[in-house]
């Protein structure tokens, strides 16, 4: 199992994205791993951090993904690149931990 070594800004970006998967009825790391719809888009992100440029969310992306955190996958239907919660890195959480309980 990989040991998952983030800043505070990045444990900060994905926890939001976590949060953010309430409204898509997830809340638990557990939930996801059995039915994984943990993407986000990069307009969720623009969203989520209406302060951050898109350079800086593209770094937070670029470092997750590097990290093993984050993947990708093209949307070709939508148009779209979607960022998906690592099954690594769920595994890696309480699998029974409500993601509004997140620090952000």
């Amino acid at each position: 199992m990989n040991n998952f070594k983030l800043n505070a800004m990045e444990s900060m970006f994905i926890n939001a994205h976590l949060k953010h998967l309430i409204e898509n009825g997830a809340e638990t790391a557990e939930e996801l791993i059995s039915d994984n719809y943990s993407w986000a888009s990069v307009q969720d992100y623009f969203e989520l951090f209406e302060t951050f440029t898109k350079q800086t969310i593209g770094g937070y992306l670029s470092s997750l993904e590097q990290k093993g955190v984050l993947c990708r996958d093209e949307d070709d239907d939508r148009g779209l690149t979607l960022w998906f919660i690592t099954e690594d890195y769920l595994e890696s959480m309480n699998p029974t931990q409500k993601f509004s309980t997140l620090k952000s």
